[in-house]
């Protein structure tokens, strides 16, 4: 509760930034959406998967970058970086893995525009249905100083603040 309480102003900036860009309102701006998405998980996959690994969950960065290329129409497959379970990338997994619980409403508009790719979405959700209620049990669970958690969570919130930027420019 305390990740989340001192990570609520970053995730409502989010929300904010995402939806004043009009990323779901046509399928060209859901692709814009879907490339940050893309650079996003794969800067930040090696922490993603190093935060899933230290709560004990499975990895799905490589599924989720893969259903990215597709929806973008690309077929190159980049070399993830690798990076051993630790605490710190508890934080990059807990801001994609909450991002998550967003994409059912998300979903449902990405449905409504004719043509859009939706492998993504439909991944994220999917997956986030058995991942989110083990996320927050290992969360409530952890025992350790959430101080280097946090700041690696508000430093994913930083990556997706200036990928969204600068997608908007």
């Amino acid at each position: 509760d305390e990740l989340r309480a001192r990570c609520m102003p970053a995730h409502g900036r989010l929300e904010a930034l995402v939806e004043g860009a009009g990323y779901f309102d046509t399928p060209q701006r859901y692709r814009g959406w879907l490339a940050v998405m893309y650079d996003m998980h794969l800067n930040l996959a090696a922490g993603y998967d190093a935060g899933a690994a230290a709560l004990g969950m499975t990895q799905v960065s490589k599924d989720l970058l893969m259903a990215l290329l597709q929806d973008l129409g690309r077929s190159d497959v980049p070399e993830l970086p690798q990076r051993n379970a630790d605490e710190t990338g508890i934080g990059v997994a807990y801001v994609f893995e909450g991002s998550a619980m967003g994409g059912r409403l998300l979903q449902r508009r990405v449905a409504q525009m004719v043509g859009a790719p939706s492998r993504y979405i439909d991944l994220l959700v999917e997956t986030s249905k058995t991942r989110w209620p083990f996320m927050k049990e290992a969360l409530n669970a952890f025992q350790g100083d959430p101080d280097p958690i946090v700041s690696e969570a508000m430093k994913t919130f930083e990556a997706l603040f200036a990928g969204f930027e600068e997608d908007a420019l």
